[in-house]
């Protein structure tokens, strides 16, 4: 788009410039004193020879003006559409880098929490052998294990739909998934 616009205010400016025309023709004419004689040999041949130059130049061309004027602006319209456009990109690109970079700290937060209820449980459950727990407290702490295991369980899928995500946005599945494309448009895996 921004490429058509190019072309069409390089030719809303064109159309503005003077411009210089040259003309030229030649006839030939036989002229005889009846219409059989024009056929002989013995006829006279009258050459004419024009040539002309005409420079227009546009004086006060409202609709030529406002055809530049109209160029220009679509003109930088595309500028600003392709602009943002970019922007846009570069916004989606950090999100993603920021999603994935904060996928991962979850990960290793959520590992930490299930070492931790791991090494409470284990604790609990020597309090359970020698009777200083309850069953009550033992299932509790089995509950909180279960609960951080899970959480640490979405906090993997969400880093991978993060990675996804990401490698969407930077235009690299292909790659990242090993497919090339032939010239005629098949897939090779």
């Amino acid at each position: 788009d921004l490429k058509n616009k190019n072309i069409q205010f390089r030719l809303a400016k064109n159309q503005r410039l003077p411009e210089l025309d040259i003309e030229g023709t030649v006839a030939l004419r036989r002229v005889g004193e009846a219409f059989n004689d024009t056929l002989s040999s013995e006829v006279r041949s009258i050459r004419n020879w024009q040539v002309g130059m005409f420079i227009t130049y546009p004086i006060g061309d409202p609709a030529g003006k406002s055809f530049l004027r109209r160029a220009r602006l679509e003109k930088a319209q595309a500028i600003a559409s392709v602009t943002d456009q970019e922007l846009q990109i570069i916004i989606e690109v950090r999100e993603a880098v920021r999603q994935l970079e904060t996928s991962q700290k979850e990960i290793v937060a959520t590992q930490s929490a299930v070492d931790l209820e791991e090494r409470k449980l284990a604790a609990e459950e020597k309090r359970y052998q020698v009777g200083l727990s309850t069953s009550f407290n033992l299932l509790r702490f089995q509950t909180d294990l279960s609960e951080a295991r899970s959480r640490h369980l979405r906090a993997i899928i969400g880093y991978n739909q993060a990675f996804v995500s990401y490698i969407k946005v930077v235009g690299t599945t292909l790659q990242e998934n090993n497919i090339q494309l032939t010239a005629n448009g098949k897939l090779i895996e």
